[in-house]
């Protein structure tokens, strides 16, 4: 909530003329870079499924960038996801199931107090001190670079991370929701364990993430496409 009351406000900076809207063209590159590259690929699919291999400074970079966009540390990202979301995919125990409601699984969810106390799922992570660090002080992380480029210029905070924050929340909750609730945009190559959906157009969003459905059917791939016409940009990032 109030990184979108910051975001808004810088919107509304440009169009009262107190700001210059070439500042916008920050927002993808951060996106791209704190949502993208930090959070699915590094967060996601290197430290919660550990789907490839790299240089450990490079792979605690990428958790940093990641944590940026304003999604947690990796460690309680894996519980959630390891412990909660894909062994319970779309029953009553999956922390965002659709099933609970659209708002619920949109957002809501993030209010309710989930027992991560499943820490030992995400062991090897928490054997890495920098790791470790990030897990204790994520807020002081987030929060702190967001005060640094702050000081620099406010507009470098709002536009970078206050907006990549912003956007995050959202292509989550598209993908929370709309990723497991079947439609006729959507479709299924995996069709024996639960709702999780391929959406071609959210794929273009999220560059690779609308493929739930494949990544769900065999989360330890690196490459969410399975069919010819299935991209993944991460894993070309990633090669």
């Amino acid at each position: 909530v109030p990184q979108h009351i910051i975001f808004i406000l810088g919107i509304a900076s440009i169009f009262t003329g107190a700001t210059s809207a070439w500042w916008l063209l920050w927002v993808y590159p951060a996106w791209f870079l704190f949502g993208h590259i930090g959070f699915a690929i590094f967060i996601h699919k290197y430290w919660c499924h550990k789907t490839f291999e790299t240089y450990p400074w490079l792979a605690r970079l990428g958790a940093y960038f990641g944590m940026l966009c304003g999604t947690g540390s990796p460690v309680m990202l894996k519980v959630l996801h390891i412990g909660f979301h894909h062994p319970n995919s779309d029953t009553d125990l999956d922390p965002h199931t659709p099933k609970k409601g659209f708002w619920w699984s949109y957002f809501l969810w993030l209010n309710h107090k989930w027992d991560f106390k499943k820490v030992w799922l995400a062991k090897d992570i928490m054997k890495d001190p920098y790791m470790k660090f990030f897990h204790q002080n994520y807020y002081l992380i987030y929060w702190g670079t967001w005060l640094l480029l702050a000081l620099i210029d406010w507009r470098l905070a709002v536009f970078t991370i206050s907006a990549a924050t912003v956007i995050e929340f959202h292509l989550s909750g598209i993908v929370n929701t709309y990723g497991h609730t079947p439609h006729k945009w959507s479709y299924q190559n995996y069709t024996d364990g639960d709702d999780s959906q391929n959406i071609p157009w959210l794929n273009w969003l999220t560059l690779g993430l609308g493929l739930h459905n494949n990544h769900h059917g065999n989360s330890n791939a690196m490459n969410y496409g399975k069919r010819w016409f299935e991209f993944d940009i991460g894993s070309y990032i990633i090669r």
